[in-house]
């Protein structure tokens, strides 16, 4: 069973976390973030329930940028974020909580949990594209 895929690790490089229970999303968001900045450490993880384990005992870096998707069997998106905001080793993590959907009271629930954006994800390619880059630039 395939818990991450890594693309690369960089030392000194932005490492991004990108977690989704659809593996066609992974590797959309994997190839777009990799079109903004091919130096950038990209890692997938498509099982929300081992993101705390792998994150907490430092199998990968601590990321920069975390993209995580809502709407996940088992362990919630929402649910991940509670977790990873418990640890203060996360604290300058920007988490970008994403989902087809998002009602105005789950978004807010969702920016008090700790999110720091919350987006619904766009059907285009050159829209998701421009949201990503967005994130990225605006704190990097």
């Amino acid at each position: 069973m395939n818990y991450f895929q890594i693309k690369s690790i960089t030392k000194l490089a932005i490492t991004v976390l990108i977690v989704d229970d659809d593996q066609d999303d992974l590797e959309f968001m994997m190839e777009i973030v990799g079109e903004i900045d091919p130096g950038i450490n990209c890692i997938s993880m498509e099982y929300p329930e081992e993101v705390i384990r792998i994150i907490s005992e430092a199998y990968i870096p601590v990321p920069n940028f975390m993209f995580i998707d809502i709407n996940m069997p088992i362990v919630t998106g929402d649910l991940v974020l509670k977790e990873i905001r418990k640890n203060k080793k996360f604290d300058d993590t920007i988490i970008t909580m994403l989902s087809t959907t998002i009602p105005s009271a789950l978004e807010q629930i969702l920016k008090d949990s700790g999110a720091n954006y919350t987006v619904k994800k766009p059907s285009k390619v050159d829209e998701f594209k421009m949201v990503i880059t967005e994130i990225l630039r605006a704190q990097g």
